[in-house]
């Protein structure tokens, strides 16, 4: 008989994510001592890439997100409608603990609201920027209100929420095969960034500090690695990124890559790798 702790870990992203490759690599890492189950949107391109890896069950879930689209229409009824299958999972699974893998992402929140009783906690991925700060406020106040811990993946974030208790810092996991042992050539004096190019990634801090690194050091460069995932708000973002280096005069010592799967090699690669530390909103 099976009395390892079950985990559900919800994950919202419909494409393979830095933050999804995070949390993959931990339940990995506590196969032995946990049971994993995740749930990840229908159709995500997540399901795959997670089956190829791994045997962990995968239950799939419509969910919606909040973007500038008539389909927003549907994440009030969609949210319910999930909370709702969610309860039952935890139920029928004997679930014992729910893992949020973002702010965002309010079915927690929704349960414990109607006294379902589960053990929550959830991850904080974003910084503040990329969204309206009422509305983050809003996640942060309802997660915390929630979950029995928040978890940041830097200091740089666990900065902008409130300093208490329940809000802790864990650094993501970084997924590294065997192939990845040998060290690959450096590409000369480069400054590594890397994230999917989102508002709230914190890329306009990192071209910012560059330009001040720029005028000292020219002959480094920076090095932005990330997806656009596809969405037009985000290209649109990539372009205002790029008008931006242009405008503090860097845009030649800035180099854009798409999304890669072998992240600890382009960290090998590198001699820096950038975080930023804008302002709290919330003191």
């Amino acid at each position: 008989m099976n009395t390892r702790p079950r985990i559900l870990i919800i994950e919202n992203s419909r494409q393979v994510t830095g933050a999804l490759k995070s949390i993959f690599a931990m339940t990995e890492d506590l196969r032995n001592d946990f049971e994993f189950i995740f749930i990840l949107p229908s159709k995500s391109a997540a399901i795959p890439w997670v089956q190829l890896r791994s045997s962990v069950r995968i239950m799939e879930l419509p969910m919606q997100e909040i973007a500038k689209t008539w389909r927003t229409i549907f994440y009030i009824p969609i949210l319910f409608i999930n909370a709702f299958r969610v309860k039952r999972i935890i139920k029928l699974e004997r679930i014992d603990i729910v893992h949020s893998n973002d702010l965002y992402n309010l079915i927690g929140p929704l349960l414990k609201f109607f006294r379902v009783e589960f053990k929550y906690i959830c991850h904080v991925r974003f910084l503040p920027g990329g969204f309206p700060p009422w509305l983050y406020k809003y996640w942060v106040n309802r997660q915390l209100h929630a979950a029995g811990n928040l978890i940041a993946v830097s200091d740089v974030l666990k900065d902008q929420l409130p300093a208490i208790p329940k809000v802790i810092r864990v650094y993501d996991r970084m997924l590294i095969s065997s192939s990845d042992e040998t060290k690959p050539n450096r590409a000369g004096d480069i400054i590594l960034y890397m994230a999917n190019i989102i508002p709230g990634k914190g890329h306009d801090f990192a071209i910012k500090a560059f330009a001040r690194v720029h005028e000292k050091f020219p002959s480094w460069k920076l090095r932005i690695i990330g997806s656009d995932m596809g969405l037009e708000k985000n290209r649109q973002y990539r372009e205002q990124l790029k008008s931006m280096a242009v405008d503090l005069g860097v845009n030649s010592h800035v180099e854009w890559s798409d999304f890669v799967n072998n992240v600890a090699v382009e960290y090998k690669r590198t001699d820096i790798s950038q975080t930023f530390h804008p302002p709290n909103l919330f003191q």
